[in-house]
C-alpha cells in the first residue's frame, strides 16, 4: 500500500488519478505518423471513413446503442459544448481534468486509431477485417501520436503503447521505443488460442517489460483470448458475416459478456500459465473489466490449487496459490465501478482498486450526469468509503503502480482538487436512476 497517504482531513484536498482514460487523434492527423508505404493506402480509406467513420460518443454511433432520451442529453451537454475535443486537444483536456478535480490520467487508445472503421462491436457485426500491415502500421502511429501528446505535461499521463506481438523482435523493439519516449505500460491486444500469452515464444517480451518496469494493461474489447483482427475478408467461405441479430437494441446484451469473458480469461493465462510465477516482478492491470467478478474467481481459483481433484504436483508448478499471484502482480482499473463494488471493497480487495473516470466514453464518470465527483458521492460516498480508504482507491494505488511524482502534482491539487468532504458527501438526489451505480455486485463488469 501507498506511503503517500496522511491522517484525514475533511478539509485537505484530495489527490485523484484515473486509471482509465483515452485519447486519439483526428483520424486525418495520423497521416504523418504512418510510414510511407502505408499513406496511399490510408489517404483511401480516409474518403471511406468520411462517408462511414464514428466514434462510439459520436450521435451517429450513439443512436444505435444507447437510449434517444440519453442520446439527446449527451448532444446537448456534452458534443454541442465541444466538451468531446478534450480526446485530441490537450487544452481541452486539461479543463476536463480541472472540471473533475483529477491530477493525473492513465491514457489508453480510444476507437480510432488509423485504418479503424467502426468501434470494436460494429466491427464485428459487420465483418471488418485489418490486414496484418495496417494493425501493426495503426499502433505504430498511434504510439508516436499519443508520445508527442503526453509530452506536454508528461507528469501528469501515462501512457499506454500499443504493441503487436506477431513478432516478437519487432514487439520488443517497440516497447523499448515507447519506453525511450515515455510511455508507461503496454495495452495488450487478442490473442489466438494458437498463441496464447503463456506461448514460450513470448518470454523475452515479458522479460522485457519487467526490466523496464512497464505494466501490462488488459482493457475490455481491446484485449482477450480470441484474435479476430487479421482474419480474412468478410466473403471468405471460411469467415462468413455474422447471423443479423434478431433487434438491432440487443447487440450489446448479446456480446458484452463474451467481450469480458474474454478479457478475463488473460488473467487465468497468466496464473495458470505460469507466466507470474515465471515473471515475479511484471505487473497486469485489468481496467474497465470490472470488479466484482474478482472475489469468486480467487476463492474459486485457490480452491482448484488446494482442494479439488487437481493433481497436487500443481504446487511443483505453481508453489503459491492463485490469490498471492494475484495479490502480489494485478491491478483492477476499476472503471465503471458501482455503488455495489464500493460497499464490497474489502471483499474485492483495496489495495487492487484503483478508480477511473473513463472520458471520453459515454459510459464514464464524467458526462452521463453532473459529474465525477457527484459519481463519487454516488458510490463511494453512499457506500461509507472511508477517508483513508478513499485516498488509496482514488489515488495512492495509482501513484505506486505507474510512478507519478506527487511533489509535481500537488500545486494542482492544491488549486483544483476536492476536498475529502466533496467526493465522500452522500448524496440526497439519484443523479444516475438508470447508470451504471445501480449494477449488481454480481455483474462482471
Amino acid at each position: 500500500m501507498s506511503n503517500t497517504t496522511s491522517p484525514a482531513s475533511s478539509t485537505d484536498r484530495v489527490l485523484m488519478i484515473s486509471s482509465d482514460g483515452h485519447a486519439t487523434a483526428r483520424m486525418h492527423e495520423y497521416r504523418p505518423y504512418l510510414s510511407a508505404a502505408l499513406r496511399e493506402e490510408f489517404d483511401r480509406f480516409l474518403e471511406i471513413y468520411k462517408e462511414k467513420g464514428a466514434r462510439i460518443n459520436e450521435e451517429a454511433s450513439m443512436s444505435k446503442n444507447f437510449d434517444a432520451e440519453f442520446v439527446e442529453l449527451w448532444k446537448r451537454n456534452v458534443i454541442e459544448p465541444g466538451r468531446l475535443e478534450g480526446t485530441w486537444d490537450i487544452k481541452a483536456r486539461f479543463t476536463e481534468m480541472e472540471r473533475a478535480g483529477l491530477a493525473a490520467e492513465v491514457i489508453f487508445p480510444d476507437f480510432g486509431i488509423p485504418f479503424e472503421l467502426y468501434n470494436p462491436l460494429v466491427r464485428a457485426l459487420v465483418g471488418y477485417r485489418l490486414t496484418y500491415e495496417q494493425v501493426v502500421g495503426s499502433y505504430q502511429a498511434f504510439n508516436r501520436w499519443l508520445s508527442e501528446w503526453v509530452s506536454e505535461a508528461p507528469h501528469r499521463f501515462a501512457g499506454m503503447a500499443l504493441v503487436s506481438f506477431a513478432d516478437v523482435d519487432a514487439a520488443m523493439a517497440e516497447i523499448r521505443w515507447a519506453k525511450e519516449h515515455g510511455l508507461k505500460g503496454i495495452l495488450l491486444g487478442k490473442f489466438s488460442a494458437e498463441v496464447p500469452v503463456f506461448h514460450p515464444k513470448y518470454e523475452p517480451i515479458w522479460s522485457l517489460l519487467e526490466e523496464l518496469n512497464m505494466p501490462v494493461n488488459v482493457h475490455t474489447a481491446v484485449s482477450g483470448t480470441f484474435d479476430s483482427a487479421m482474419l480474412p475478408s468478410s466473403d471468405s467461405e471460411l469467415f462468413p458475416k455474422p447471423t443479423p441479430l434478431p433487434h438491432p437494441t440487443t447487440a450489446a446484451a448479446l456480446m458484452s459478456k463474451t467481450v469480458f469473458y474474454a478479457a478475463h480469461q488473460l488473467l487465468m493465462q497468466f496464473i495458470w500459465g505460469g507466466v507470474l510465477e515465471n515473471h515475479p516482478k511484471l505487473q497486469i492491470v485489468l481496467t474497465e473489466t470490472g470488479s466484482a467478478w474478482l472475489a469468486g474467481l480467487l476463492k474459486n481459483m485457490d480452491y482448484t490449487w488446494d482442494g479439488a481433484f487437481t493433481p497436487r504436483a500443481v504446487k511443483d508448478f505453481l508453489p503459491i496459490p492463485p490469490s498471492e499471484y494475484v495479490r502480489r502482480q494485478v491491478h483492477l482499473g476499476s472503471s465503471v465501478f458501482s455503488r455495489a463494488e464500493m460497499e464490497n471493497r474489502h471483499q474485492i480487495g483495496i489495495e487492487h482498486m484503483t478508480l477511473g473516470m473513463d472520458f471520453p466514453h459515454p459510459e464514464g464518470t464524467w458526462g452521463m450526469g453532473p459529474g465525477h465527483i457527484e459519481y463519487l458521492n454516488a458510490t463511494i460516498g453512499a457506500a461509507g468509503v472511508t477517508p483513508d480508504e478513499a485516498r488509496v482507491i482514488v489515488g495512492a494505488n495509482a501513484v505506486d503502480l505507474w510512478g507519478f511524482d506527487v511533489a509535481k502534482l500537488q500545486p494542482f491539487v492544491d488549486a483544483h482538487g476536492p476536498t475529502m468532504e466533496q467526493i465522500l458527501r452522500v448524496p440526497e438526489v439519484d443523479h444516475f436512476p438508470r447508470g451504471d451505480v445501480h449494477k449488481p455486485f454480481g455483474d462482471p463488469r
